[in-house]
């Protein structure tokens, strides 16, 4: 199912996530003896938004990550997952 977001909003806002997942969601490689970033790129939306709260929430644990989603709102992140759900 599409996410009920505004992917255009989620490109947007998908500046703060490029640095680590790539311009378009692909996902990067890390340094050695460092997880790798996933593609976020055609994700399932209702698994990204989950993901992105389980951060939000501190359920889920990176530094990085959970910095990231509490700046995060819910409309935030619903138009991320409208905008990497639609990229494939």
């Amino acid at each position: 199912a599409a996410a009920v977001g505004d992917a255009e909003a989620g490109k947007v806002k998908s500046a703060v996530c490029a640095g680590c997942h790539g311009m378009e969601g692909e996902g990067k490689e890390a340094p050695v003896g460092s997880p790798s970033f996933p593609s976020l790129a055609g994700q399932v939306a209702s698994y990204f938004i989950k993901s992105v709260n389980a951060y939000k929430n501190d359920t889920r644990n990176d530094a990085m990550m959970g910095a990231i989603a509490k700046g995060l709102n819910d409309v935030d992140i619903a138009n991320l997952a409208a905008y990497y759900t639609a990229l494939n």
